[in-house]
């Protein structure tokens, strides 16, 4: 096999087990990381690709998730959380910073963890140079004089977080720790997820609070953002004004829709008894993915609250991905829309072939239409890979998507555009992902072959009979024949 040009990471952990119907990774397993398209590559000769895998386990109707958990066990899990949500808003908290005008912020992170830790609480400003003067410290409250006079408006302020686990609430490890009210913002953005501070401004200051400290969105003066997340889709009602458009790859775009952590409460009445019920919603379709992370509350509204205000790990953490579970439902969506694709691909090979047959103008037309269909279906997996050039020793080009899925897609792409594409066989009509010809219509098992080819032969007999008794036109004939070959 040749060196490839580009390399690719993903994780998987040495063990999982089936909850609830989930699949999760096993506890006291260890988080490994891998190349998934260097891995998929060695099981190539054997037809048993990371696709071909998922396929398989469509085609043979393996609803079971103990297929799901081998599949797991040998891929990990496809992250289909990650693959349709590109931002998460997390709730406002007291969290460590670091600015340049406080001489303590300067340290080694060498100091003893035994020792007391003294938290100093500071409130955000902005740091003003007006013309020709020296510089003031402007707060939120009376930031107006950022408008009287001509000034400069300039932020010292740094998140002083935890790069690998921001929810890591004993970093900075030092005697003197500044905190400041910040909200989180987890963004995926040039391929990479990045963590974004989003520094507010409060109207009472806890000069008591510890790191993590919730904040009250009615104490933020302005800039409070609304927790929630926002999820790629292509079906969102326009009217929405939360919605932004948003570039997915050059022939394909996307509507990324907000959607908040709590969803408030709705009332349900009962007109033989007269009785109104109160009513919570949840965020299933994001919560769903943690199973057990969140703490059981006594009532509904203070679980909504939890949901609102929890510390959501960072995407690329290794806490993300040991309290992520991916259910059998979404597993079975994956098989379904990859089984899809190889039936689009099918048909327009199929189409494609008639078309040369039947030698029309127009070929290259429908030529493009054919393919333009292949290829929404198909980037319904790759939406979401970047390639960008690594800084590391071995200077190769990275790959980067935000779940396996993207994974998937660039393994079949680059199947499907190879000399040996995967193809159906024609005469049992299976998937052949690996096969040993470049042009040949059957699988590998010889069988087929003579079977189509005896098929054939008795139905072009059978038309030359029809010819000769004068049933059939010699037009008939030639175009009956073109479809048999």
């Amino acid at each position: 096999m040749s060196e490839r040009l580009f390399k690719t990471n993903w994780v998987k952990f040495s063990d999982y087990e089936i909850s609830y119907g989930r699949i999760k990774p096993k506890k006291g397993s260890k988080m490994i990381h891998y190349d998934p398209i260097a891995e998929s590559e060695k099981f190539k000769k054997s037809s048993n690709t990371v696709y071909d895998q998922i396929y398989k386990i469509k085609e043979n109707n393996q609803t079971d998730l103990k297929e799901w958990l081998r599949f797991a066990k040998k891929w990990g899990l496809p992250c289909t959380l990650l693959h349709n949500v590109d931002e998460i808003i997390l709730a406002p908290r007291y969290l460590a910073f670091q600015n340049s005008q406080i001489s303590e912020t300067v340290r080694d992170h060498l100091t003893n963890k035994m020792d007391k830790v003294n938290f100093i609480v500071h409130n955000f400003e902005y740091e003003v140079t007006k013309l020709n003067s020296k510089i003031q410290w402007v707060s939120e409250k009376n930031k107006k004089l950022l408008n009287k006079y001509r000034v400069q408006k300039v932020n010292y302020f740094e998140s002083d977080l935890n790069p690998n686990d921001p929810t890591d609430l004993n970093w900075p490890y030092s005697n003197v720790v500044h905190l400041c009210p910040q909200q989180l913002i987890y963004k995926y953005f040039n391929g990479k997820w990045e963590i974004r501070t989003n520094f507010l401004t409060v109207k009472k200051l806890n000069k008591k609070a510890k790191p993590g400290d919730i904040i009250d969105k009615k104490n933020v003066v302005e800039g409070y953002l609304t927790p929630g997340y926002f999820k790629i889709t292509d079906s969102i009602n326009e009217d929405n004004d939360e919605i932004e458009t948003l570039s997915v790859s050059i022939s394909s775009t996307g509507k990324r829709k907000f959607n908040p952590f709590y969803l408030g409460k709705h009332f349900i009445s009962n007109y033989r008894n007269k009785k109104i019920e109160t009513v919570y919603d949840y965020p299933h379709e994001f919560t769903k993915y943690f199973p057990g992370m969140l703490q059981d509350e006594t009532s509904e509204e203070k679980h909504a609250r939890n949901i609102e205000e929890f510390f959501w790990p960072f995407p690329v953490s290794e806490k993300f991905h040991r309290n992520y579970a991916e259910e059998g439902y979404e597993l079975g969506v994956l098989a379904i829309n990859i089984k899809m694709f190889f039936i689009r691909l099918k048909e327009a090979n199929k189409h494609i072939r008639l078309l040369k047959n039947k030698n029309e103008k127009n070929y290259p037309n429908r030529y493009n239409i054919i393919y333009r269909d292949l290829e929404k279906s198909l980037i319904k997996f790759t939406s979401r890979l970047l390639l960008t050039f690594s800084k590391d020793k071995d200077r190769k080009y990275s790959i980067y998507s935000p779940s396996l899925i993207g994974y998937i897609g660039h393994i079949i792409l680059q199947d499907i555009t190879s000399k040996y594409s995967p193809r159906f066989c024609i005469e049992c009509e299976r998937l052949i992902s690996n096969p040993a010809k470049p042009d040949s219509p059957y699988c590998d098992d010889s069988t087929c072959g003579n079977r189509h080819r005896v098929r054939r032969t008795r139905k072009k007999a059978k038309l030359k009979k029809l010819l000769d008794k004068k049933e059939i036109s010699k037009k008939v004939y030639i175009n009956k024949l073109r479809e048999i070959d």
